[in-house]
């Protein structure tokens, strides 16, 4: 998925491409209201590319959604622009243990940073239920895939429900985890599948208090999936976290 960085993309695409792909492989680039439209180098021309372009910008949640409506097969990978895979075989990799686990809902890399230390996340909170695990190395069953890139079936994206766009900015991931958890399914971390991830350049779209939203996603999700008390000694914690921090 692509947004107004032609030279993310490209560096993507290229770690793409790279890859040893399946012969019946389509690539789907989601071109989320770039101005202007975002163009595939031709080198890259022989290759089975769909580009999708989009007048107005979707944000990342929206470009998730539209990446599976419009997925021609199954099976899909959804990789965020910057993101590049740090050896040629982490797809296929990826994709078997897939053809594994008959259950799972989303199988996601280990993620590296851009000085190769592994990448932990602020959502570390297993209580509150944001968290995926600490550090994400091996191979095991986690709670929550973050959306940097993910292996899930269309079919089961369609059963559990879309992305919920209006969680603007963050948290659509944390809400997909509980959706399919509580639909049976297993989110899963594979250790020799392996990305770098480029900090976050997807959420440079034109958000003017970041921290704010993301805390007010929080928000929304712990009212979606909690009442009670429980909802408000977690609503409890992400207002005072905002009131220290922000």
């Amino acid at each position: 998925m692509n947004f107004n960085d032609q030279r993310l993309t490209d560096t993507c695409l290229k770690s793409v491409v790279n890859q040893e792909l399946p012969l019946n492989t389509e690539l789907l680039i989601i071109d989320n209201g770039s101005k202007p439209d975002y163009e595939v180098p031709k080198e890259y021309n022989r290759y089975l590319i769909n580009l999708v372009h989009f007048e107005d910008n979707n944000g990342n949640i929206g470009g998730q959604n539209r990446c599976f409506e419009w997925a021609k097969h199954d099976l899909v990978l959804f990789v965020s622009n910057d993101v590049t895979f740090k050896h040629t075989d982490s797809i296929n990799k990826l994709l078997k243990v897939g053809e594994t686990q008959h259950d799972f809902g989303q199988i996601m890399p280990t993620v590296f940073n851009s000085d190769g230390s592994i990448q932990t996340t602020g959502m570390n909170w297993v209580w509150p239920g944001f968290g995926i695990s600490e550090r994400t190395t091996g191979f095991r069953q986690v709670q929550i895939v973050p959306s940097i890139t993910y292996l899930m079936r269309k079919s089961v994206w369609k059963k559990i429900g879309k992305f919920d766009e209006k969680l603007v900015s963050s948290h659509e991931d944390v809400d997909m985890g509980l959706r399919l958890k509580n639909s049976g399914y297993k989110n899963f971390v594979s250790g020799k599948s392996q990305v770098v991830h480029l900090a976050n350049q997807t959420l440079r779209w034109s958000l003017k208090k970041p921290r704010q939203v993301f805390q007010q996603a929080r928000i929304k999700t712990i009212q979606k999936h909690h009442t009670g008390f429980d909802r408000i000694l977690r609503s409890a914690v992400v207002y005072l976290t905002h009131a220290f921090r922000f």
